[in-house]
């Protein structure tokens, strides 16, 4: 929710698109650098414990996404279909495709993930839920026009800033979610929470795409060439440590840890 509407409140009400490009991108680098971070301190506990195959399709679409954005942005040229970039609607494929391998993904082995159990009933939970995700939405609003007038003031680039300011800002929830998630040993769902962010971050550029209607919202420009090298990277060290998982039974034990902190580090 952050990500999107911010993400509208860029398009729509301050016709920056570059501000979108910062943020989405931005956003996936600093969720990519939390879930690096705890697999690095837990890598014990994640190479021990069950995590869906699903993880390492959406790791792998993530990385062809990335590549597809070199295109109308690193190299300048742009084609679009009835006003829509076909990069966006390529995005809007992927997705779609990382949506449907997630739902009918089998779990493996019959390992089921940790239970919660709550007090609360569904009514009560509905309602905070509600109520939080409109707190959110006045929030994400709110910081995108704050986040406008600091790079004013500060004349930073609009991408950086986007990057700096909306991308870590709105990348807050995953860090409590992950940390909440962690606790409780529930880290198969840590993953899936920034891997199934990231995705739909990227999807938000077609969204984005569809709202802007003065031009390509892919600028070519250093800062969006900066943030497409670096998540590229840093998803495909994740990627790395989601396979050794899957080999894990087959590899050495200084062999999957090698890749585990290895994976780990390149990403932070």
């Amino acid at each position: 929710l952050p990500e999107l509407f911010t993400s509208i409140s860029a398009t729509i009400f301050l016709g920056k698109s570059q501000l979108v490009i910062g943020n989405i991108l931005g956003s996936n680098i600093f969720n990519i650098t939390i879930l690096a971070t705890l697999i690095v301190i837990m890598y014990k506990k994640i190479n021990h414990s069950y995590i869906s195959r699903s993880h390492t399709t959406v790791a792998a679409w993530l990385i062809v996404t990335y590549g597809l954005l070199t295109l109308p942005i690193c190299f300048n040229k742009d084609i679009t279909l009835l006003g829509v970039s076909i990069i966006s609607l390529a995005i809007g494929v992927i997705y779609y495709i990382c949506l449907k391998k997630m739902a009918t993904t089998t779990e493996e082995k019959g390992v089921e993930d940790p239970e919660v159990y709550t007090s609360l009933t569904p009514k009560q939970l509905f309602t905070r839920f509600a109520l939080f995700s409109v707190l959110l939405i006045i929030s994400s609003i709110g910081i995108t026009y704050v986040s406008d007038m600091v790079a004013s003031k500060l004349n930073l680039d609009v991408t950086l800033a986007g990057a700096l300011l909306l991308g870590i800002a709105t990348s807050l929830p995953e860090l409590a979610s992950c940390i909440a998630l962690a606790k409780i040993g529930n880290l198969n769902a840590m993953i899936g929470n920034i891997l199934g962010s990231n995705i739909f971050n990227l999807f938000i550029l077609l969204l984005a795409d569809l709202l802007f209607t003065t031009g390509s919202i892919y600028t070519s420009n250093q800062q969006s060439y900066n943030l497409i090298f670096f998540g590229f990277i840093s998803t495909l060290a994740i990627l790395s440590v989601l396979i050794a998982n899957i080999y894990k039974e087959k590899l050495s034990r200084k062999v999957n840890q090698a890749i585990y902190m290895g994976g780990g580090f390149i990403s932070i």
